[in-house]
């Protein structure tokens, strides 16, 4: 049976989760906040990926280990071919950092070690032409300034359109079809998400594209801008899902 048209408005959201350390942030806060239905598959623990009948939309969440990291990590398999059977069925899909990897690789495009190498703390992006008219980021600045913590990037799938950009990586975020969202930054860290971050998967010295963990944990005001951003994106979402 389909479900009750009275239940629509309550979206199952589900999300991938790839290490102990790094949840769903400031996105749980938001689903409770609106009354939707969270679930996980902690795949690095084993737990199996649920049928894709059972959610609405999907969020694949970061982690260390590179998309190509196959051989030591032989659950990336399965999950490739899961995002692409679930972004086939068109259902909402948003990826965020490792997670928009897995999406850009699930799609047939590669995944690589950037050559700038890491990039951890806050970098400012910038809307592109398509960025500026998605509807995913209506009522978002030109410009914005969100944390980055990855060392790994992506070509931009084919059929896919670029909506953010950065100086140092230029893929920040796409879209594909009407489904699907990726962001290689995070919006949904709070100070204690990348607090727990830091200790667990450990922060190299400072360098140029490297900021200190108390340099980043001290930007009061970026965590505040990139909570009212992540909510805004997150709405925008959930008038596609729904």
């Amino acid at each position: 049976m389909g479900r009750r048209i009275s239940d629509l408005s309550k979206l199952r959201i589900h999300s991938i989760r790839h290490v102990s350390f790094e949840g769903i942030g400031r996105i749980e806060n938001w689903a409770t906040e609106k009354g939707h239905n969270l679930s996980s598959t902690l795949i690095y623990e084993g737990e199996s990926l649920p049928e894709p009948d059972s959610f609405d939309w999907l969020v694949v969440m970061g982690g260390p280990m590179g998309a190509y990291e196959k051989d030591k990590f032989p659950w990336l398999v399965k999950e490739i071919e899961f995002i692409r059977q679930v972004i086939a069925s068109g259902k909402q899909v948003l990826g965020i950092c490792l997670g928009i990897q897995l999406i850009a690789e699930a799609l047939g495009a590669e995944v690589f070690k950037g050559k700038p190498g890491m990039e951890i703390g806050w970098f400012p992006v910038k809307l592109t032409e398509a960025g500026q008219n998605s509807p995913y980021f209506e009522d978002f600045p030109r410009v914005f300034t969100p944390v980055q913590w990855h060392g790994d990037t992506f070509d931009l799938p084919e059929g896919a359109e670029r909506l953010v950009e950065g100086s140092v990586y230029e893929n920040q975020s796409f879209s594909y079809g009407s489904n699907v969202l990726g962001l290689q930054f995070h919006l949904e860290f709070s100070a204690s998400c990348i607090d727990r971050l830091g200790k667990g998967a450990g922060i190299p010295n400072p360098g140029s594209g490297i900021q200190s963990l108390e340099e980043v944990l001290s930007r009061k005001d970026l965590f505040l801008q990139g909570e009212l951003l992540l909510q805004k994106l997150l709405d925008n979402m959930a008038k596609r899902a729904a």
